[in-house]
């Protein structure tokens, strides 16, 4: 049997060591002071997903930036003649152009398969767990067959992200100073989707029982087929470290669990670092994924 490995980043939430034969390589967070000081630290290494949400409340200019080329083929060369076969997962490209640059350097090292992945977050975890399961039924787990469980898990999750503190979305350039303005005036939560269409605003929600509502409809479309007792294999809960889980939050979470009949898995896990960075301290996500 071929020796593989998997590479992800930190936009996966997943630790150094956390699995046997996977590794993380850290994206960078770059946090400038109020005296315009900057430092530049490993996600999830130098600096927590906590330490990041405590930086974007004490008011710091918090950005990210993808790890470069030459880090990236430093990365590879730690690992390369250890595996006969190596597939990396990066952060999906309609959140950072990290893909580009793995797909450039791939070219000089022909063990190395650049997947176009989707997801984040638990969802990576999701995803390792169900690699490892193809290892085990496959006495060769070539690109074919990991692309193939790529395209077919396309229309099968989605993210719900939502945001109560809009300014790193307005920071980043993800929204407008009009939209900011207006959600802030109308005390709204909003609603950021990332399935296989990409990251996108979807819409603004008073509730969160709305959004989920608007998750379901929004999956009835894509299929007809879909029934939310039988249809939602599992349910990642996702949060920023300084959110706190309200009543209303608990509630609707309880009336979803209630809803799927106890057909579904829940996990429960922090939002990575990487991702807080664009978010804001006050995020709150639903990560759903359909058999």
């Amino acid at each position: 049997m071929k020796k593989i490995c998997y590479l992800v980043d930190s936009s996966s939430g997943i630790k150094s060591k956390q699995y046997k034969n996977v590794y993380v390589l850290p994206l960078l967070i770059n946090v400038i002071n109020k005296l315009n000081e900057t430092k530049t630290y490993k996600d999830n290494v130098d600096i927590s997903c906590k330490k990041i949400c405590e930086h974007i409340t004490k008011g710091d200019d918090v950005k990210t930036s993808q790890a470069s080329p030459g880090q990236i083929i430093q990365f590879i060369n730690s690992i390369y003649e250890k595996y006969d076969k190596i597939f990396c997962i990066p952060i999906p490209i309609s959140i950072s152009n990290n893909y580009n640059s793995w797909n450039l350097v791939s070219k000089n090292y022909p063990k190395l398969h650049i997947i176009k992945n989707i997801d984040v977050a638990y969802a990576v975890k999701w995803i390792i767990n169900d690699l490892f399961e193809l290892e085990k039924k496959n006495k060769d787990l070539t690109i074919e067959i990991v692309e193939k469980y790529f395209h077919e898990r396309q229309n099968k999750s989605l993210c719900m992200l939502t945001v109560s503190n809009v300014n790193q979305l307005k920071k980043g350039g993800r929204l407008n100073e009009f939209a900011a303005s207006a959600i802030k005036l109308l005390n709204l939560k909003i609603i950021i989707f990332l399935d296989n269409k990409g990251l996108y605003l979807f819409k603004c929600c008073k509730t969160i029982d709305k959004a989920i509502k608007s998750v379901f409809k929004h999956f009835k479309k894509e299929n007809d087929n879909f029934d939310p007792v039988n249809s939602i294999k599992r349910i990642a809960i996702l949060k920023s470290p300084t959110f706190t889980l309200t009543k209303e939050i608990n509630d609707s979470i309880n009336d979803l669990k209630k809803i799927c009949k106890n057909k579904t898995n829940f996990y429960v896990d922090e939002i990575p670092g990487i991702i807080c960075a664009h978010t804001g301290a006050e995020s709150f996500a639903l990560y759903f994924e359909l058999y």
